[in-house]
């Protein structure tokens, strides 16, 4: 419909072909890294509060044990937030992120309207994105071997003609999926 499939789109600029080149890989941890010091902002800030006024305010919306749910989004907001930055344990802090946005999104704000509740569901989508994906090629968790290239970091990444791995299709969103290692897939994509 709007073209063949599998074609590069085309540069608004081809000048900068090789400067798009260059810095395609780092959006990704761009993301990770931005989203995990916004988060950090707002966990140092309920650190030097204290448990008590969090949960004081856990308390108030019903949230209980409070003082236990206080201790773990502050651990979440501060320790969670520096790994997603190195890119350590990201899919365990992601995913408990996503979770405690989650609650405050559809427990805490969502009786006051989507207006209140928007930013917390945006936040949480980010960090269920960041839970599927991982670390990424720039990220301690690549660095101490806890995901190995081509096994899961690597296994779904953006369709870059130029770079495609020798055991690969494309599949129907546009993704390369390394054949060896997702042989469900395969068979999905083979049908199509």
């Amino acid at each position: 419909m709007f073209g063949q499939a599998g074609s590069a789109p085309k540069l608004l600029f081809p000048g900068l072909a090789g400067f798009y080149a260059a810095v395609s890989d780092l959006w990704y941890p761009m993301i990770r890294i931005v989203a995990g010091g916004f988060l950090l902002y707002h966990g140092w800030g309920k650190l030097m509060a204290g448990v008590a006024p969090i949960a004081g305010g856990m308390a108030k919306y019903g949230i209980e044990p409070s003082t236990l749910a206080a201790y773990v989004v502050i651990f979440l907001e501060t320790v969670g937030a520096v790994g997603i930055i190195l890119g350590l344990f990201t899919r365990f802090f992601a995913a408990g992120i996503a979770i405690e946005m989650a609650v405050i999104a559809f427990k805490v704000k969502m009786p006051l309207g989507f207006g209140q509740m928007e930013l917390f569901l945006l936040w949480g989508i980010v960090m269920f994105a960041i839970a599927l994906r991982g670390g990424g090629p720039y990220s301690l968790d690549r660095k101490i071997g806890t995901i190995t290239p081509g096994k899961q970091a690597d296994i779904i990444r953006p369709n870059y003609p130029d770079r495609c791995p020798p055991k690969a299709v494309l599949c129907p969103l546009g993704m390369t999926v390394q054949m060896e290692l997702q042989p469900a897939l395969r068979g999905f994509i083979m049908r199509r």
